[in-house]
């Protein structure tokens, strides 16, 4: 049962956000903490910047809040280090391209009033002026409160106890900490509850499908993290598309005309298809121009996420031959 925050004592909450060059948005970020509705003296702010080369430490001195400076490490690393050096009883992880909204940490508390939860947060919210590409991908939140699998690791809030009880994110993780901490808190006997009341609005700047295209490359790095993942639909259609892929450009290169005939149907069915479902049963039914967006969007999606199989099969293969 969730109760409201303001029968009890407020805990003291540590913001962790990590960096690496966030002088466009960390400005807006830190505006938005200041300016919640929570006493100044329950909360604290730490920034664990990755090695930045532009102004974002320069903004972080204006607004007289710790940072550390901890380059070359994995954003799990930065997290965990940020939760090492902070002292709240809760722990809320915020990127520097999210704001959050005045009730947002209230909110949080609230949820976490109940013992059986472990750790809240919601997807992301997107801005008015949101490029085509963020609209049409986008998943809209509704939802006053709802039990999931995960939460993105830039909008999320979780006890300390339950943070320790399952030692935090896995350092060694390139990308997908946040799904793999919150199938370990899971399996800890807690719930994992998303709620509208709690978007972060994130600042997402991909305007263009080359730098959707060199986001879904890095975030593919981290999507064989163990045989059930690897299971997943999704992964199973990526592996699919780089299959295709690879039988396209065999076919040309030595002309072999059936598959090249048959290949295409593939490198273009799934973005179609995934598009189509997306958009008229996973969000929608939507207005029909998503789907039309959507397609060269999933085209560039099982691209970038082909090119990522190709770079993680390839260092397994180069490991085996070197032993």
């Amino acid at each position: 049962m969730i109760q409201d925050c303001k029968k009890k004592t407020l805990p003291f909450v540590s913001f962790i956000i990590p960096t690496l060059n966030a002088e466009k948005t960390l400005g807006l970020c830190l505006k938005a903490i200041f300016e919640i509705d929570y006493p100044k003296n329950k909360y604290e702010i730490l920034i664990i910047d990755n090695g930045s080369t532009d102004n974002t430490l320069k903004i972080a001195q204006k607004f007289k809040i710790k940072y550390f400076i901890k380059p070359n490490l994995t954003i799990a690393a930065l997290r965990n280090y940020g939760a090492q050096h902070s002292k709240g009883e809760i722990l809320a992880f915020v990127d520097a391209d999210c704001i959050i909204q005045k009730d947002w940490l209230k909110n949080a508390i609230n949820i976490l009033t109940d013992e059986k939860i472990g750790v809240t947060g919601c997807y992301y919210g997107i801005p008015q002026n949101a490029s085509w590409i963020v609209k049409a991908w986008y998943l809209p939140q509704n939802v006053s409160l709802q039990k999931v699998n995960f939460i993105p690791s830039g909008n999320l809030i979780v006890k300390r106890e339950v943070f320790n009880k399952v030692r935090g994110f896995d350092k060694k993780l390139i990308t997908g900490e946040d799904y793999d901490f919150c199938q370990r808190v899971k399996k800890a006997g807690y719930s994992i509850i998303s709620s509208s009341s709690v978007q972060a609005i994130h600042l997402d700047d991909t305007d263009n499908l080359k730098k959707f295209l060199k986001k879904e490359i890095w975030y593919g790095k981290g999507m064989l993290p163990s045989i059930k993942k690897l299971l997943n639909k999704t992964v199973l259609l990526c592996h699919m598309f780089a299959a295709s892929l690879i039988v396209f450009f065999l076919s040309i290169i030595f002309r072999w005309k059936c598959l090249w005939i048959v290949s295409p149907f593939l490198l273009f069915g799934i973005p179609i298809f995934s598009a189509f479902y997306r958009n008229f049963f996973k969000i929608g039914p939507r207005e029909i121009k998503y789907f039309f967006h959507l397609i060269p969007i999933y085209f560039t999606y099982f691209l970038g996420r082909s090119i990522s199989l190709f770079h993680i099969y390839g260092n397994l293969f180069w490991k085996i031959l070197s032993r």
